[in-house]
């Protein structure tokens, strides 16, 4: 039933793009007003420019909601975690829950799954006494816009404000965006948690390779930054598994900067292992705390031609009529 819902309100969404599209063809007077707007943009504050694409994605995201959610899958785990840390029922949930994966076929699933979309939901069932599919799917909705304006920040840094706008708006307003909110699992937090990670990585970078050895005060913020990058890739790993290859492709960077030998061509050097130390802390207070979650994506990792055509076939299937 989700994919009938997902496919009609991808038709409505998609429907406005391909106008869209027709009229920036076929009409002149239109091209020359998209490229007078888009020079508006160049000139604006990143600010504003930042708050315009969050609420275009908090409406268009909005929009795709529609009430009632579909039941099983890692849905109700990550609910009965949820509920579990609020009641403080953990051992419980988990003995029952082992009773359901001995007593059910193969493959259903990890024991414990990732905590991090779990802590988020607390508020929730806390507020709500229980997890209410539209206020749930609101949230979504509002990870998934600040998530896009992580995405831009880092846009942003490497070209105009318009093109940053334009890139950011193509990837949120992917189907597999805005319809996955209706989901209401843990892939739009997955996706909030890696762009935050990413832009704090990507200023940590930028900064550690200007900053680190002029004074006290960008010192303390570069460590800031490195506190944060490792904390952030964390929580995208507690989120998915497979957020884990953020922290391993700032090691790999790194890495390759030990060969090149500019790994300790600071006095400050050390300083370039704060991430991984935030990483590993933050990682064992949640093992230590709560119960090591299980499951891993490492053969997501390998590289094939399949995979890669099949991710362009996904983005690109948005366009097709529904089949219902």
């Amino acid at each position: 039933m989700d994919y009938f819902f997902m496919n009609l309100y991808r038709t409505r969404w998609y429907a406005v793009l391909c106008l869209f599209c027709l009229i920036f063809i076929f009409s002149k007077r239109f091209r020359s007003l998209f490229y007078r707007q888009a020079g508006r943009l160049n000139a604006c504050r990143k600010w504003k420019v930042s708050l315009l694409l969050f609420l275009i994605t908090l409406a268009a995201g909005l929009l795709m909601i529609y009430p009632g959610k579909s039941w099983g899958g890692d849905y109700s785990q990550y609910y009965a975690q949820a509920r579990a840390l609020v009641t403080g029922t953990i051992p419980e949930w988990f003995r029952k829950n082992n009773f359901i994966i001995d007593n059910s076929c193969d493959g259903i699933g990890s024991d414990v799954y990732p905590w991090m979309w779990s802590i988020m939901l607390v508020p929730v069932y806390m507020i709500f006494h229980g997890f209410p599919v539209i206020v749930v799917k609101v949230y979504e909705v509002v990870l998934l816009a600040c998530g896009s304006f992580f995405m831009l920040r880092i846009f942003m840094r490497r070209m105009t404000n318009a093109r940053a706008f334009a890139l950011s708006l193509f990837v949120t307003g992917s189907y597999q965006f805005l319809c996955n909110v209706n989901a209401a699992d843990a892939d739009i937090p997955g996706f909030f948690w890696s762009m935050a990670a990413l832009c704090l990585a990507d200023r940590y970078l930028y900064e550690r390779k200007t900053s680190v050895s002029v004074s006290v005060e960008k010192i303390r913020r570069v460590l800031l930054l490195a506190a944060g990058t490792g904390a952030a890739a964390a929580a995208a790993m507690l989120t998915k598994t497979l957020c884990e290859g953020i922290i391993l492709a700032l090691a790999a960077y790194d890495i390759l900067r030990v060969f090149r030998k500019r790994f300790f061509k600071s006095r400050n050097w050390w300083i370039q292992l704060v991430p991984y130390a935030s990483f590993i802390i933050c990682k064992e207070v949640c093992d230590t705390l709560l119960m090591k979650s299980g499951g891993t994506y490492k053969s997501y990792f390998t590289f094939s031609s399949g995979r890669f055509l099949m991710g362009v076939k996904q983005y690109f299937y948005s366009f097709q009529l529904p089949a219902c």
